[in-house]
């Protein structure tokens, strides 16, 4: 368990080397490395406001928002070199947050804020990058006059989940990409921050204190199979931003919420695999 701060945004890369997670230090927020190997922590970005980490398909690399030329940019950056991040992308006009990449890395989903819609709803977009990393377009995929956020690709790629509150309260639903094709709720009683199981199958969110497990099937059509809690604790979780992720074996790391008579600040449970084993014991009977 390292130190309490202000953690959040937590991803693991692909290839499970490396934890990339930000840190909220009074106006400032810069990302943060911890190599799972030699259980180091190191900065990747300083002095300035950047967040909303992504990892490249490989695990190589991160790309990342950052608001330090007071506009929001698509920086893309190596993680275990020195080299300098490269601009891929001005996300303004109106402004945007990148949320996830295509599993060819070829493209970037982003969630905007439009103008021109109601209350400046969050809509979808994707944005397309060439071989040097560079924007390409932009075009929306859901854009809609309600709140849809936290967008992520199927592994396969042809399934983008997303939340979305056009029914008054947040729920989790599934569309096809590149579509057009019906939309499936995947849960019933709320739920925001979804991701997928590495093998498609299962689609894990959010729903309050508690982490919920869908079991769904994609042929001969997208639908659910069945829902049900895994496990409950009092993790971060916002809205707008999703603070938990998934290994490949399907185990979990999350980053718990102070005690109430702890100093203020967010503890990062780094060894997540014990956690999980007190939190969800496994059935000796499956």
């Amino acid at each position: 368990m390292a130190m309490p701060r202000n953690y959040g945004d937590a991803r693991i890369s692909p290839n499970e080397n490396w934890i990339a997670f930000t840190i909220q230090d009074g106006l400032n927020s810069d990302i943060w490395i911890y190599d799972l190997t030699r259980h180091t922590l190191n900065p990747l970005t300083s002095g300035g406001y950047s967040g909303l980490p992504i990892w490249s398909p490989d695990g190589e690399s991160l790309l990342f928002g950052s608001y330090q030329a007071r506009r929001p940019q698509l920086f893309k950056q190596r993680v275990s070199s020195s080299g300098e991040p490269v601009l891929c992308a001005t996300l303004e006009d109106p402004p945007g947050a990148p949320i996830a990449c295509s599993p060819d890395g070829s493209k970037v989903l982003v969630s905007w804020s439009d103008p021109e819609h109601p209350m400046w709803d969050d809509d979808i977009y994707v944005l397309f990058l060439d071989e040097q990393n560079q924007k390409i377009q932009s075009q929306p995929f859901i854009q809609r006059n309600h709140n849809q956020r936290h967008g992520i690709w199927s592994p396969d790629g042809r399934w983008i989940a997303y939340a979305s509150d056009e029914t008054g309260r947040w729920e989790v639903y599934v569309e096809p990409y590149p579509g057009p094709g019906p939309k499936t709720m995947v849960s019933t009683e709320g739920g925001f921050q979804p991701v997928w199981a590495q093998d498609g199958k299962e689609l894990f969110f959010r729903s309050k204190d508690k982490m919920m497990s869908a079991a769904v099937e994609m042929e001969p059509a997208f639908r659910v199979i069945k829902c049900e809690v895994l496990f409950e604790g009092t993790y971060l979780s916002r809205v707008n931003r999703r603070d938990f992720d998934v290994a490949s074996d399907g185990r979990f790391l999350m980053i718990r919420e102070p005690e109430e008579s702890a100093p203020l600040g967010i503890h990062i449970t780094l060894n997540w695999f014990e956690e999980l084993k007190r939190l969800a014991p496994p059935d000796e009977g499956g």
